[in-house]
């Protein structure tokens, strides 16, 4: 190990993590999967091309190894900052009460940061919108897979829920939704409808943040006065 990557650990030891530069920071944590001589030079690499880590984090492990010319072990050990990161976020978002448009939209901005493909999502909440349980409902592209719309129906029935949201995310492009994605949301609303369940949301996020359906495609919705716009 170098003299300087030595020096980078007494400095993080002694001062703690805000001390250290980005360039630091991906050097010090490379430091543990690559004990060759070239870490500081791909932290640099690593620095100029995502400008920080955890934008470093948020690529594909294929990618920042190609990119980057880094090993295995050294984009597996990045790509972990930003599912801590994520885990961090989401168990502070479980907090929240998606009584309010802003705050379905932090919630699942959170929930969907870090995936590099497309998921459908059902969250159940009690009747102050607290949030008792979510669901991965289906894998792969909203607009291209059927929606299971029974999935959704059964997970919101066992859960013995107040209100259901649904939420999906396109991870490479904007949060603008397809006309799929209208009909789909129109054939969920009616199946809930049934079983006496109403479909408060469909929280849409993209590169651009989040999109509430109800905010922007209003007639589709039954009116829910508690929940805010």
């Amino acid at each position: 190990m170098s003299k300087s990557i030595d020096n980078i650990k007494a400095k993080y030891k002694e001062n703690g993590i805000g001390i250290l530069s980005e360039q630091e920071k991906t050097a010090l944590l490379l430091s543990y999967a690559d004990k060759g001589d070239t870490v500081e030079e791909t932290a640099e690499k690593i620095c100029d091309k995502y400008g920080n880590l955890y934008n470093a984090a948020d690529c594909d492990i294929s990618y920042l190894m190609k990119e980057c010319d880094i090993n295995l072990s050294s984009a597996v050990l990045i790509n972990l900052v930003s599912q801590v990161s994520r885990v961090t976020e989401i168990n502070d978002a479980m907090r929240i009460r998606l009584n309010t448009v802003e705050n379905a939209k932090k919630f699942f901005t959170s929930y969907f940061k870090g995936r590099n493909t497309e998921v459908l999502a059902a969250v159940v909440t009690d009747k102050n919108f607290k949030i008792n349980n979510i669901s991965i409902i289906s894998y792969g592209g909203f607009s291209e897979v059927h929606a299971p719309i029974r999935s959704i129906a059964d997970f919101a029935l066992k859960n013995e829920c107040k209100y259901v949201f649904i939420a999906h995310n396109h991870p490479k492009s904007d949060n603008k939704p397809s006309p799929s994605d209208i009909m789909s949301t129109i054939e969920i609303k009616n199946a809930v409808d049934v079983i006496g369940i109403p479909l408060v949301d469909h929280i849409i996020t993209g590169n651009n943040g989040g999109y509430s359906l109800r905010a922007n495609k209003g007639d589709i919705f039954t009116e829910i006065k508690e929940y805010k716009l």
